[in-house]
C-alpha cells in the first residue's frame, strides 16, 4: 500500500459468504411465498442482465481486499487527492463478464448522463466512468482486473499508482508498512482480526481544515445574510493536529460473535469530527459569543459519552452480558483513556467522572434500547 496514504483499511471476509447469511434471514423472517417472490425478483434481474450476482461477481473475490485514501496535494496527477480498493480475485472471467454486464445495465438507467470508455493502462484494460457531478470534483471512477487483483479507484492516475506499487521491487516500493506509526499501531493487534482501519490522525485532521477553510468563503457569506457578521478568513487551528495521535479500529472473532474496538477520533469518516472543527473555530472566531465555546465543548462531550458506550458494549461481550459495576473497569477492559469521563464543560478533574451511569441497577438480560445506561450531569 502506498507509504504516503492518510487511511487505511484492511479486510478478509468471503462475501458470498456474507450474502448466503442475509438471505437465510431473509427466509427466516419472511413468509415462504414472499421469500420465493425475492428469489424470483433476483433471478429475473441476473437473467435480464446476464448479471451472476452471488457466484459471478461475489463468487470472484477470494476475500483478502485493502482499500486507502490518499490526501489532496500528495500525488501531482491528482492533485485533490484519492482512494482505491484492492480486492484479490479467485475467478476472474465470470466476475468480469457480471461487471461489464451490470456496468451497460448502468449506462442505460442513466440515460445519456453516465459514459464510460476503456483505457489502456500498461498492460491493464480499465473501465472509466464519467458522470459530470463527480467529474468536476476530478472523480472518475475507474475498475480494473489485473495480475489477480480486482482494483477500483477514484480515477485512472490513482488506479495507474496502484499499479505501480503493486508492480514495484520490495527494495524501491515506499510502503505504509514502512510508517513508524503504521508499525506501532499493527503491533497492538490481536488474534482473529477479520478487519483493521489505520488513520494518520494529523494529516486527516488538517484535510478537514483545510476543506473548512475553502468552504468559508461560502459561510461567511451566509452568516451575513442572518445578520451575523464573521471574520473574513477561517481561523489557523493547524497547531492542534500535532497533540494528535494515530486512529485505528478492528473487528475480532470470538465465540459468540464479532468484537470492534476503536482508538482516536478519526475512524469510520467520523463526522462528529467535522462538527468539533466547527465547534473550536467558532469558539476562536467568536469568543465574546461565551455560547460557541460551549457548544464545543457539547460536541466533545458526546463524542465521549458515545466511547464510553462503545466501551459498555465491549465489557458486556466479555462478561457474559453482565454490566461494569462502575465506568473505572473501562478503563483497563475497553482502554478508554481516564480523560474520557470528564466533561470539558464541568470543573471536575482528572480521576473523577463527570456522567451518571445507571448499569448497576441493570441485570445481565436488560436489553431494552430505551433505557438510559448513562448521560452527563
Amino acid at each position: 500500500i502506498d507509504g504516503r496514504a492518510a487511511r487505511v483499511g484492511l479486510g478478509n471476509f468471503d462475501l458470498a459468504a456474507v450474502y448466503d447469511t442475509v438471505m437465510t434471514a431473509i427466509q427466516t423472517v419472511m413468509p415462504a411465498d414472499d421469500y420465493a417472490e425475492v428469489q424470483g425478483k433476483i433471478a429475473e434481474f441476473e437473467s435480464q442482465n446476464q448479471v451472476s450476482i452471488r457466484e459471478g461477481l461475489l463468487g470472484g473475490l477470494a476475500g483478502p481486499m485493502a482499500g486507502y485514501a490518499l490526501p489532496a496535494g500528495v500525488m501531482m496527477e491528482s492533485p485533490m487527492g484519492g482512494g482505491a480498493l484492492i480486492m484479490k480475485m479467485k475467478e476472474e472471467q465470470q466476475f468480469q463478464q457480471s461487471l461489464l454486464a451490470l456496468q451497460q445495465k448502468l449506462v442505460q438507467l442513466a440515460e445519456g448522463n453516465l459514459f464510460i470508455n476503456t483505457q489502456t493502462i500498461g498492460e491493464a484494460q480499465v473501465q472509466v466512468c464519467m458522470f459530470a457531478p463527480l467529474a468536476m470534483m476530478q472523480i472518475s471512477p475507474c475498475w480494473t482486473v489485473w495480475k489477480g487483483n480486482f482494483i477500483l479507484a477514484s480515477n485512472p492516475a490513482v488506479c495507474q499508482s496502484v499499479m505501480q506499487t503493486q508492480a514495484a521491487a520490495p527494495n524501491k516500493l515506499v510502503s505504509i508498512r514502512d510508517n513508524p506509526q503504521f508499525q506501532e499501531a499493527i503491533k497492538a493487534l490481536p488474534s482473529q482480526v477479520v478487519n483493521f482501519e489505520y488513520v494518520n490522525s494529523q494529516v486527516s485532521f488538517l484535510q478537514l481544515v483545510q476543506q473548512m477553510q475553502q468552504m468559508w468563503p461560502m459561510v461567511a457569506m451566509m452568516a451575513q445574510k442572518a445578520g451575523l457578521t464573521l471574520p473574513a478568513m477561517f481561523p489557523d487551528i493547524r497547531s492542534y493536529a500535532s497533540q494528535m495521535t494515530p486512529s485505528l479500529a478492528y473487528t475480532t472473532l470470538a465465540d459468540d460473535g464479532m468484537l470492534s474496538h476503536e482508538e482516536g477520533p478519526m475512524t469510520g469518516g467520523n463526522p462528529v469530527v467535522v462538527a468539533g472543527i466547527t465547534g473550536m473555530a467558532v469558539s476562536v472566531l467568536m469568543p465574546a459569543l461565551g455560547r460557541a465555546r460551549e457548544l464545543a465543548n457539547q460536541v466533545k462531550c458526546a463524542v465521549q459519552l458515545n466511547a464510553i458506550g462503545k466501551g459498555i458494549r465491549i465489557y458486556r461481550a466479555d462478561h457474559e452480558g453482565a454490566y461494569p459495576a462502575k465506568l473505572s473497569e473501562l478503563i483497563k477492559s475497553a482502554n478508554i483513556p481516564m480523560k474520557t469521563f470528564v466533561c470539558p464543560s464541568s470543573k471536575d478533574k482528572l480521576g473523577t467522572c463527570s456522567y451518571v451511569y445507571r448499569g448497576v441497577d441493570l441485570r445481565k438480560d436488560d436489553n431494552d434500547p430505551g433505557w438510559i445506561v448513562l448521560h452527563d450531569k
